[in-house]
């Protein structure tokens, strides 16, 4: 599973931005068969390069193929986009991801920095209505790292 954490300092009301969108990862449920040669060679390369991780279209040699090939996936839902996004003119949008594994007894961090998460860090008008998620949200999000216990030699 993983936490997208959007924040700004505006009103909290973040809009698609009217910036092209760069970044994209590959919906791994979806399967087609593209009808371009670009497409198919883009494709091909995301496949085998960035097989479940973001990829930035920086990270291609053939720009124009890659963004013909972005057109074509997209239409089919081949390749999932991460949004630009804005507020007011004055404003900033920032967006922390994460990897996390919920386990029955504790939550794990397995990627993303636990620091920009922290509720401590959050400035915010807004509350969660429902009482059984804010009791969840209350809680410790993260399993505490116990220390390793060292061998004994003897």
């Amino acid at each position: 599973m993983h936490l997208d954490v959007y924040a700004t300092t505006g009103d909290g009301m973040a809009r698609r931005a009217e910036a092209r969108c760069t970044v994209y990862k590959r919906q791994l449920d979806q399967q087609y068969n593209l009808k371009s040669k670009h497409s198919r060679s883009f494709f091909s390369v995301v496949n085998k390069k960035y097989p479940t991780l973001p990829f930035s279209l920086r990270g291609f040699e053939d720009t124009t193929g890659a963004k013909v090939g972005v057109k074509e996936c997209m239409e089919h839902e081949l390749l999932m986009e991460y949004p630009v996004l804005t507020d007011k003119p004055g404003n900033y949008v920032a967006q922390f991801k994460a990897t996390v594994v919920v386990q029955p007894r504790s939550t794990v961090l397995i990627c993303g920095h636990r620091d920009l998460l922290a509720k401590e860090g959050i400035d915010t008008d807004k509350t969660i209505q429902n009482q059984e998620l804010a009791a969840l949200l209350a809680g410790p999000l993260w399993k505490a790292e116990k220390p390793k216990k060292e061998k004994k030699k003897e």
